[in-house]
């Protein structure tokens, strides 16, 4: 996700969650903070508070998605980056 920011306005580890976060979603917070640690609770607070994602309460926990700022902010439809991924991915296994 990194190549595709604008400003350095995000740190990488704000970037892998908001990255994780877009080619898992709709992702349950839960599983986002089993992979990047309990810091992930502070990036995902920051990407709400900054509008890339939004998060809907679900027992206890959320369920985390992107925004239409997203798309706006990284000029690539969340499909589109999903589509990028498994290309990159399939490609390294050849």
């Amino acid at each position: 996700m990194s190549h595709l920011a604008v400003s350095p306005e995000f740190s990488k580890a704000v970037l892998r969650t908001l990255g994780l976060i877009a080619l898992k979603q709709p992702v349950k917070q839960s599983i986002i903070v089993s992979i990047v640690g309990n810091k992930a609770y502070d990036y995902v607070n920051e990407l709400v508070s900054k509008g890339f994602i939004k998060a809907k309460k679900q027992g206890n926990t959320k369920i985390l998605m992107t925004t239409p700022k997203f798309e706006s902010y990284f000029g690539k439809k969340t499909n589109e980056i999903k589509k990028m991924s498994k290309a990159s991915y399939q490609s390294t296994l050849l």
